[in-house]
């Protein structure tokens, strides 16, 4: 079965638990996620899905 891509928008505490049930889901793979709280999305980047965001260069 071909894999489904998913961003998760926002990782509070519901964003946090929808990233926990993806990794779960065998043909699931998360491909980005955004939280407006660059630090709490660090955060679960590092913890929680084992890699480290890069901000974007700015203009």
């Amino acid at each position: 079965m071909k894999n489904v891509k998913v961003g998760i928008l926002g990782v509070g505490h519901l964003g946090r638990l929808h990233v926990q049930n993806y990794k779960s889901i065998a043909n699931a793979e998360i491909v980005g996620i955004y939280d407006i709280n660059y630090e709490r999305c660090q955060e679960v980047a590092r913890f929680q899905l084992s890699i480290t965001l890069k901000l974007p260069k700015r203009a």
